[in-house]
């Protein structure tokens, strides 16, 4: 595998100060050798930067791991653009016709990889700065170092979610050790969990970071995670427990409520709006909460559990830590005041679809802050509003979620497709809720899984104001009410297929599915359930990594 092109680089220095376009952003030190690098708390602070700035890269979480793989692999978005088929590379996740030389799963499992392996790095070489430097925090160190456990963890979490067993790293490797194969699930999760149990103890809470420590892991984050592994172990084995790939993996339910319970009782978070409360953002002085949730002026609020912080600077193509999803997804169309149809300068990607649109109830106000439709409008440049055009969308809808401003963006004079500003939210407070809801659920709580339900629902219908009713309180819950809550509550954030997955359920909705253009899908379970390894991993693996069978 190419293991070896991010772990062989310590032979050059310090790897995590080096010159990669693709990932890093501070000052290059590889004229340093690690021994001679690591001795100063500032360097221990550099080496973990290094590690969060895996979440900033430029198309890997915010477009390639959340549209591609999860929104437009789903049931809730088209790969779109000018037409159904005008970006290639997006539409073969959408019809599950990628080969293993795909260049974007190879990105990803790059991109993931590397992040386990700065991730290593760090917590190998940091707490001996404890021994050299007299003036470091031993307090700060050891925070230091279960920030990284939690990246870990959270990158291992993805690497299985897109494809699912993969070599497991858990310190840098020497030179014997590059052709690693396949660990199985549970050597996977186990690392996870022990990773993130680890953390938790010595994590701050949100409440006591500071300003300049937004963004970084606290213990609610570590928390919401670790439900997060457990949710998906358990669903595995629960619902796939014929599938030899999740033998020995065990239903954890009790453990999920447990650590959604503990995120929910912290008092660190909230479900803004679920009491009518408006905000003042460039929508407007009277925007609703979960509007709100998607703006700039919303980021890190009290919704906020875990999100990747991008920013808009004036750094080149290669170094930016601005975003991209804004460019990819926003609508592309608009129509001028003579009703001639204009470009926007966006892409307009993802197209939600009508089944996503059906899936809410009419008048749900999740729905307009989801999805653009026939009669809404946009801000381009110039800070103008016109109507939308729809005429170029096949399902007539573009994405909603993560439009800005035109001072925010467009107008910027360093406006580029990757400098936006927008956070993108990894971890939102109602998907905690949800998980907790599910994990009742899972445990004959009937009761309380609905309790939790209509928290979502109520805080959907209060964005509506006082005298909406849509959605309603459920007054009885099924296991289907769940997974259209979590559809309709946390759609195009890059869940629904892993999802989907994890309950066993993506045959259902997915197999046979014909696109707009009229093209059937080619989804097969179990093949289609993971991504295939990307084809250049097996090659330099020297037989030791084999594709699921199908690729």
């Amino acid at each position: 595998m190419k293991l070896y092109k991010f772990f062989s680089f310590v032979l050059l220095g310090l790897v995590i100060g080096s010159c990669s376009d693709d990932y890093l952003d501070f000052q290059p030190i590889a004229s340093q050798n690690s021994s001679s690098f690591y001795l100063t708390q500032a360097q221990a602070e550099q080496a973990v930067t290094a590690a969060y700035a895996i979440l900033a890269s430029r198309t890997g979480f915010d477009r390639d791991i959340s549209l591609y793989m999860s929104d437009v692999a789903s049931d809730d978005c088209e790969a779109g653009g000018d037409f159904e088929n005008e970006v290639q590379d997006a539409e073969v996740f959408n019809r599950f016709t990628m080969l293993p030389s795909n260049v974007h799963l190879d990105d990803s499992y790059g991109l993931l990889f590397r992040g386990v392996y700065y991730c290593n790095v760090a917590l190998e070489k940091i707490p001996y700065v404890l021994e050299v430097d007299d003036e470091a925090s031993p307090a700060i160190i050891n925070r230091r170092v279960a920030e990284l456990k939690f990246l870990r963890a959270l990158y291992y979490l993805y690497l299985t979610h897109i494809f699912g067993e993969v070599p497991l790293v858990d310190h840098v490797l020497t030179g014997d050790e590059y052709e690693q194969p396949r660990a199985s699930f549970r050597e996977l999760f186990d690392l996870m969990e022990n990773d993130l149990l680890e953390a938790i103890p010595v994590l701050p809470e949100k409440g006591a970071l500071s300003a300049a420590d937004a963004g970084r892991a606290t213990k609610g984050a570590a928390k919401a995670l670790l439900a997060r592994v457990y949710l998906f172990e358990s669903s595995y084995a629960h619902y796939s427990n014929n599938d030899s790939r999740f033998a020995n993996l065990t239903e954890k339910w009790a453990d999920v409520l447990d650590y959604s319970k503990q995120v929910i009782e912290s008092d660190q978070y909230d479900l803004l709006g679920i009491k009518g409360e408006t905000y003042s953002t460039w929508h407007g002085p009277n925007t609703d909460g979960f509007r709100y949730i998607f703006t700039t002026e919303g980021e890190n609020a009290g919704e906020s559990v875990f999100e990747i912080q991008f920013i808009r600077d004036n750094l080149a193509y290669t170094y930016t830590r601005g975003g991209s999803l804004i460019q990819w997804v926003s609508p592309r169309y608009y129509d001028d005041n003579s009703g001639t149809q204009q470009e926007t300068n966006y892409w307009g990607l993802g197209w939600p679809t009508e089944s996503l649109a059906d899936a809410y109830d009419e008048g749900d106000p999740r729905f307009k802050t989801t999805m653009s439709s026939q009669g809404d409008s946009i801000e381009v440049t110039g800070g103008d509003r016109y109507l939308i055009n729809f005429d170029n969308t096949a399902t007539g809808y573009y994405q909603n979620k993560y439009v800005l401003a035109a001072s925010e963006f467009l107008d910027n004079s360093t406006h580029r497709w990757h400098k936006s500003p927008y956070n993108f939210k990894l971890i939102r407070y109602a998907d905690v809720v949800l998980m907790a809801a599910e994990a009742e659920f899972m445990l004959n709580h009937n009761a309380e899984a609905m309790d939790y339900v209509n928290m979502i629902r109520t805080r959907a219908r209060m964005c509506g104001g006082a005298a909406n009713t849509v959605p309603a309180n459920l007054d009885a819950i099924t296991f289907q009410n769940i997974v259209d809550e979590r559809r309709r509550e946390l759609a195009c954030e890059g869940r629904r297929f892993y999802d989907l997955v994890r309950w066993n359920l993506a045959t259902e909705y997915l197999g046979g599915y014909v696109t707009p253009g009229g093209f059937a899908t080619q989804f097969q379970s179990p093949k289609n359930d993971f991504m295939p390894l990307p084809a250049l991993e097996v090659a330099v693996s020297q037989g030791a990594l084999v594709q699921y069978p199908g690729w």
